[in-house]
């Protein structure tokens, strides 16, 4: 995705057709914009609180990946996200202060196993830390990426019509990925384009977002791309620390009912922090 346009105005930027995603204010309202194909979406938005959390996952149930909750407060820009069965566990903490950190939140009642980092940095609770980075042209600043590759979808037993809150993306085709970006955005300052994505055959949707205490927004963007070669090495290996680390059977209970994944986490070379959701299930 490439910054695009410094003008904020989202009815100069619906005018456009330039497939992206852009947040500013029309008739005095707040709201997402989002342009694909010459389709023009718009998403209202909610305020921050314990009850607006944002519930997102790819599949459907009794077929998906993780369930993902990012959540934030009323009052101050710290926002967390985690698996919606294991927030109390582990959990990724966006703090306002620019202290960014994924943590074992409970460690002595591990739901599921969350793996050291691919270049081996732990610090005691600690499994990933890095600092704020800088905002694009039009205001985005990227948080995290996490990945879903398609074969990593599993079939979970009586999974039920539980999750009527979630949003759910649509499975990927084979041979296809998912990677969901949470981004901060500060509104009115432009478009984020999406038109190389979509000229390489990719599909994006928005999943969901929230106005922060300070007027900016946290947005969760999903991007469905054909793995490439460079992505099947990078999926590889992460599938390879994943098995290297797999507990036993008698260690941990992987009975499908309960969905259990693990999440290699790691760092890409331009310094963005890409995780990657796999399935226990898909090497049984």
């Amino acid at each position: 995705m490439q910054p695009e346009d410094p003008t904020g105005d989202l009815e100069a930027i619906a005018r456009l057709k330039l497939p992206g995603v852009a947040v500013g204010t029309a008739d005095g309202v707040a709201q997402v914009l989002m342009i694909d194909e010459d389709d023009v979406q718009t998403f209202p938005l909610r305020r921050a609180s314990k009850r607006t959390a944002l519930r997102f996952a790819v599949g459907e149930p009794g077929r998906r990946g993780t369930i993902w909750r990012l959540w934030a407060t009323r009052n101050t820009d710290d926002i967390y996200l985690g698996s919606r069965n294991t927030a109390g566990e582990v959990k990724v903490s966006l703090h306002q202060s620019g202290d960014w950190r994924l943590q074992v939140v409970e460690p002595d009642r591990p739901k599921t196993v969350w793996f050291d980092r691919l270049d081996g940095g732990l610090e005691g609770r600690v499994l990933d830390r890095w600092q704020r980075p800088q905002p694009n042209a039009v205001g985005w600043t990227h948080a995290l990426s996490i990945v879903l590759p398609e074969h990593h979808l599993v079939t979970i037993p009586n999974d039920g019509d539980r999750w009527d809150d979630v949003r759910w993306l649509p499975t990927p085709h084979t041979g296809e990925h998912v990677a969901f970006e949470v981004s901060l955005v500060t509104p009115g300052l432009g478009i984020m384009s999406c038109q190389e994505l979509v000229l390489n055959g990719g599909r994006f949707a928005v999943m969901d977002a929230l106005e922060l205490a300070s007027g900016d927004v946290a947005l969760v963007l999903a991007l469905t791309l054909k793995t490439d070669e460079v992505e099947a090495v990078a999926i590889a290996r992460c599938e390879a620390v994943a098995a290297h680390n797999l507990p036993s059977a008698a260690e941990f209970d992987r009975s499908p009912q309960l969905g259990p994944r693990y999440l290699v986490h790691g760092v890409s070379s331009d310094g963005r922090r890409r995780y990657y959701d796999l399935a226990f299930t898909q090497r049984d």
